[in-house]
């Protein structure tokens, strides 16, 4: 049920972006431009430290629920031996019950049948006596039958609370399983992140000694040569960073799809894009006021946003709306990715391989889907929500 954990680095580094691994730089690079750098490098160990702060939180919870689970697995186990046990009692009663019955058959059998309680009746010293006999004869018939009638209701009480119980005890212990799985998967996030801080601290000091080194190689040159270069240079940086920005930002309508539908799916999107940076992860959780999700209660959240009702749970999300093919995608579908089980990832579906998610490492995220861990992780199913 649990599928190994061979990608997560990906997960991590796609966390830090370009910082997963140490660049190198030539002395001709300005010590302002390095600087420029370790300031960038200070800031992903900050994003870092704050992904490890989200994931120990979130293994805290999830052990916490875990535990809490335990507890009610072995309270339910209990339950249920304890009606075992009442059942047996009850069997047995009326086991000798019957005994008793079929003693009484007998009896009455080796008086010559019917006769028997005939010779009862006929045994009477007066008519008050025989009435007497008569209606202890039919108590006692009726008390039999009233007695087992009884005992079988019990029985099948009992049956149908053991079989309640045991339900239960079925849905907690997959519960428990799930939960295992997932703090499996973000240990090895954790370990992960830990592993690329320490790459970064590395890179850190790297980029203070290239600094050193570029000032002193700074001195060599006119000061005059390198203002003006270094002007020139922030320039030219600076205009070609304002260009792409502009030629790269979208419109307002980028996501909007020319199907009907599309105000809902704009307003499903921008109601999760809300939590982007201020979220966290936290198993059975859709709680918008603290902002804490799992996956599957982000996407119920969003679509109620738009007056659409889902599924609260992936195993409900992935048989709903209508399965389309990878290629067909669009904006405001749902897509589904094989995690620690089939299908134990779901989010919204953004365009441009993007889509938007609580993902366990860090809350509410957008992530490329189309290479590292979840390029590897989508299993191809895609179910549309709004036409």
């Amino acid at each position: 049920m649990k599928k190994p954990l061979t990608a997560l680095s990906a997960t991590i580094v796609l966390g830090i972006g370009a910082f997963s691994s140490v660049p190198t730089y030539t002395y001709a690079e300005t010590s302002n431009s390095i600087q420029s750098k370790i300031i960038q490098n200070q800031t992903e160990k900050a994003k870092i430290d704050e992904q490890i702060a989200r994931l120990e939180q979130t293994i805290a919870e999830n052990q916490k629920v875990m535990e809490e689970t335990s507890e009610k697995i072995a309270a339910t186990q209990a339950k249920i031996d304890q009606l075992q046990t009442e059942k047996a009692a009850i069997q047995e009663q009326m086991a000798k019950r019957e005994e008793q019955i079929k003693n009484r058959l007998r009896v009455m059998q080796a008086g010559g049948g019917p006769l028997g309680y005939l010779e009862v009746l006929l045994g009477a010293t007066d008519f008050e006596d025989f009435i007497s006999r008569a209606s202890a004869i039919s108590t006692l018939t009726k008390a039999d039958q009233d007695l087992i009638a009884k005992q079988e209701e019990d029985k099948k009480a009992i049956e149908e609370t053991e079989k309640a119980a045991q339900d239960e005890l079925n849905k907690l212990n997959d519960m428990k399983e799930e939960l295992a799985g997932m703090q499996s998967q973000i240990a090895e996030q954790k370990s992960q992140a830990e592993s690329i801080k320490q790459q970064l601290a590395t890179e850190g000091e790297q980029l203070l000694a290239q600094k050193l080194a570029a000032e002193q190689a700074a001195q060599q040159a006119a000061l005059q040569a390198a203002v003006t270069a270094s002007t020139n240079n922030s320039t030219n940086n600076t205009s070609s960073k304002t260009a792409v920005a502009k030629g790269n930002k979208p419109s307002s309508s980028s996501f909007v799809p020319t199907v009907s539908g599309g105000n809902a799916i704009n307003t499903v999107i921008s109601a999760g894009k809300q939590f982007l940076g201020n979220s966290s992860y936290e198993f059975g959780k859709a709680d918008p006021v603290n902002g804490v999700f799992d996956c599957s209660g982000f996407v119920n959240w969003a679509f109620a946003q738009a007056g659409i009702s889902v599924g609260r749970s992936t195993g409900v999300l992935v048989g709903q709306g209508t399965k389309v093919a990878p290629s067909d995608m669009r904006p405001g579908d749902l897509v589904f990715f094989n995690t620690y089980k089939t299908n134990g990832h779901v989010g919204i579906y953004l365009g441009n391989g993007q889509f938007i998610g609580s993902q366990t490492s860090y809350g509410v995220r957008i992530e490329n889907m189309t290479s590292g861990y979840w390029a590897n992780a989508f299993n191809g199913n895609v179910r549309r929500i709004i036409n």
